[in-house]
């Protein structure tokens, strides 16, 4: 049976017989959602965002991951720690990790998974795992967190997944003409740019091994960062952004503060608000503005260019 059939019939019996996913999975549907599009300098529309109430996401939003709280928690990705009910199906990369496939029961999305390593190590990109998971999942796209940049369980490597079409910068990206195009690694096409209002590298490639990922993933390793990758027609696409800060300088609950925390789910499209009232006030420079403040610089996109693309 293939991974996809086995994680179908994972989901359909952990929504018949957790009490808790059924539930939440189907509060999903009563969620308040809103759509603003970002315009580029022109005025153009270029980027769709998505806005969803859900506040039973306030305790992933609003998580303490600093060193001290997550040593002093158990950790809710290891076996030992986990509810009865919540089953997985496991899987072992080509490099020979063994992962936990789960139904995340606090979920963004329709369907939302969690991928986390069986052994309890850091969190760490491991891009080709990223990339075979994206191939044996048709139509999902695999979500990466980086420690400290909205990784909720930095002491546990982890992705998750959701299907393509929940998040929007996925067709955006593969829409993309010529424009911008960089073919210095041959059959490889590669964007550096903020053209969808955030800094972003997207990577399309036919080849698995591909060096321009293996660079990439090395050169972020550092900076850190998020990712996003999915397969479609022969073509895996990874889109990495790279981060300056963790939260902007709006953060908080308190008056004239916002509870938003930006992750991969948010660099692709879908903004989670835990409070009703950054629901309804959060507008297009909001969002343009918080990617400007957290995202690399155009200076350091060159430097990036110059010190992994360029030499190659």
């Amino acid at each position: 049976m293939l991974l996809i059939e086995h994680i179908d019939k994972l989901v359909e019996r952990q929504l018949h017989d957790w009490q808790l996913v059924h539930d939440n999975y189907a509060a999903l549907d009563k969620l308040l959602t809103r759509e603003l599009w970002l315009h580029n300098d022109e005025g153009k529309p270029c980027s769709r965002i998505i806005l969803q109430h859900n506040p039973a996401r306030a305790r992933s939003t609003a998580a303490d991951v600093s060193p001290e709280a997550i040593a002093a928690r158990p950790c809710f990705l290891c076996d030992e720690n986990q509810p009865a009910e919540q089953q997985a199906v496991h899987w072992r990369s080509s490099d020979g990790r063994l992962y936990k496939l789960q139904v995340n029961p606090y979920p963004i999305f329709k369907r939302h998974l969690t991928i986390s390593l069986v052994e309890h190590k850091p969190q760490l990109c491991y891009s080709y795992d990223m990339m075979e998971l994206a191939q044996l999942l048709p139509n999902h796209v695999i979500m990466y967190n980086g420690p400290g940049f909205g990784a909720s369980a930095p002491d546990h490597m982890h992705f998750q997944a959701t299907t393509q079409d929940e998040l929007p910068l996925c067709r955006e990206l593969e829409t993309r003409n010529d424009d911008g195009l960089d073919t210095c690694y041959g059959d490889r096409n590669l964007w550096m740019d903020n053209r969808s209002m955030r800094q972003l590298v997207y990577i399309r490639t036919k080849i698995f091994n591909s060096a321009v990922i293996h660079d990439m993933s090395m050169a972020l390793k550092q900076a850190k960062s998020n990712a996003l990758c999915w397969y479609n027609d022969g073509m895996w696409h990874t889109v990495f952004f790279p981060r300056n800060f963790a939260r902007p300088a709006c953060y908080g609950e308190g008056e004239g503060q916002l509870l938003v925390s930006p992750a991969a789910a948010e660099y692709g499209g879908v903004w989670v608000t835990p409070r009703r009232c950054d629901f309804e006030s959060i507008d297009e420079q909001t969002v343009i503005s918080i990617y400007k403040e957290l995202s690399f610089w155009d200076k350091q996109m060159k430097f990036l260019y110059d010190d992994y693309v360029r030499v190659n």
